[in-house]
């Protein structure tokens, strides 16, 4: 619960534009349990914008708040582009 509220405040205070949880389940593995619990996305419109969020104190905010639950030893960022969306429904 508190790291959802520090996302609320990164939305409200940085140009970031998403935040998307994403957690594993063994369904797809016939019941085994997933290499990893989840993953994050943060979605920014601009190089710009993602640089001003890390060049700030919040990646300081929020790592102090990971330690309890992220597995700090894996890489902690990489980046992606989406260049081409092959299809999409809205809900």
């Amino acid at each position: 619960k508190k790291h959802s509220q520090l996302e609320k405040m990164v939305m409200e205070k940085t140009r970031m534009r998403k935040i998307v949880a994403t957690f594993a389940t063994g369904q797809m593995m016939g019941g085994k349990e997933p290499p990893f619990d989840g993953m994050v996305e943060l979605y920014f419109d601009s190089i710009d914008d993602m640089k001003a969020l890390f060049a700030s104190e919040i990646p300081g905010i929020m790592l102090k708040d990971e330690e309890n639950f992220v597995d700090l030893s894996e890489p902690p960022v990489r980046m992606v582009t989406e260049e081409y969306i092959m299809g999409e429904r809205t809900p």
